[in-house]
C-alpha cells in the first residue's frame, strides 16, 4: 500500500503501539479517532488551489470545482490533477478523460483565464465572466479544446455513458437491491 501512496506523492502514516499485535493502544486510537474525524469532515474550503481526483465510473464524477464528464474506457483508473497558479493560471492534468467540466474558482479574478490541458495552452473563452463561470472541456483527436453551445439533439446509435447513466449492469449493482 506505501508504494502506491507514495506514487501519487502521499505519505502513509503508521500507527502500531508497542506489543500490541493486532490490537490498538489508547494513544493510538486517540490518533487514528482524531483522524478520520478529519477526514469526514467537509472541506473548509470549496475552492481549495488544488485538486487531485481518481475514479474508475462517472457514479463518483465530482470534487469540489472539477467534474467528470466522460472517460474514455470504463472501468480504468481515469485522473484529473487541477491546480490554480499565479497570474490567473489554471493547470490541469488528465488520463482516460475525454470530457469535464471546471467551474473557474474565485481565486482566478479574470474574466480571461489562462487554463492548460495536458501541456497546451488554450486561452479566450467567450462568454465568461465574473457571473458564469463554468467550462467545458472535450478531448478530440488528442487535443482538447472548449465545448461550445448545447447539443440539442441525441445522436442516433447507443446513448454515451455519463454520471447517473452508465449502462445497465453498472447502475443495478451500484443501486440497492430489492427484496420481492
Amino acid at each position: 500500500m506505501e508504494q502506491y501512496l507514495q506514487r501519487e506523492g502521499l505519505p502513509l502514516e503508521h500507527r502500531i503501539g508497542p506489543d500490541m499485535g493486532h490490537k490498538y493502544d489508547d494513544a493510538s486510537i486517540d490518533v487514528i479517532n482524531d483522524r478520520v474525524a478529519q477526514w469526514a469532515n467537509p472541506p473548509v474550503d470549496p475552492y481549495p488551489d488544488e485538486i487531485r481526483f481518481t475514479t474508475y465510473t462517472l457514479r463518483y464524477n465530482r470534487m469540489l470545482w472539477v467534474t467528470v464528464d466522460a472517460l474514455e474506457e470504463h472501468w480504468e483508473r481515469a485522473h484529473i490533477r487541477a491546480q490554480v497558479l499565479e497570474e490567473g493560471r489554471i493547470e490541469i492534468h488528465t488520463r482516460n478523460i475525454n470530457r469535464f467540466t471546471v467551474e473557474v474558482p474565485p481565486q482566478i479574478e479574470s474574466s480571461e483565464p489562462i487554463i492548460a490541458i495536458d501541456g497546451p495552452r488554450i486561452e479566450g473563452f467567450p462568454g465568461v465572466s465574473r457571473e458564469k463561470r463554468r467550462l467545458e472541456f472535450i478531448k478530440e483527436a488528442h487535443s482538447w479544446r472548449v465545448r461550445s453551445g448545447v447539443v440539442s439533439e441525441i445522436a442516433p446509435g447507443p446513448r454515451p455513458k455519463r454520471h447517473g447513466l452508465q449502462g445497465p449492469i453498472d447502475d443495478a449493482f451500484m443501486n440497492r437491491f430489492q427484496r420481492c
